[in-house]
């Protein structure tokens, strides 16, 4: 379960990988679950609503986090 400081640091890191993204072109949502899996914020183009859903995310029994990514760019193989 994450709670506490394991919750914030986990918020904390979220936030810092949305701040990377290349918005508007790529997309970001946020997905909480413990025993179901939840939107916490829908597919957006926009920093500020995933950022606000990160911070509003409150523990339940084994509340997990998902950032979920969408990229408009093509994907480079190496």
């Amino acid at each position: 379960s994450m709670k506490g400081q394991k919750l914030a640091d986990a918020v904390a890191a979220a936030q810092a990988f949305t701040a990377l993204l290349r918005l508007p072109g790529d997309q970001a949502a946020v997905v909480a679950y413990d025993s179901v899996a939840r939107t916490v914020q829908p597919l957006t183009f926009e920093r500020p609503p995933v950022h606000e859903a990160l911070a509003g995310l409150v523990t339940g029994s084994g509340t997990r986090i998902v950032l979920k990514l969408k990229s408009k760019r093509p994907a480079h193989h190496h």
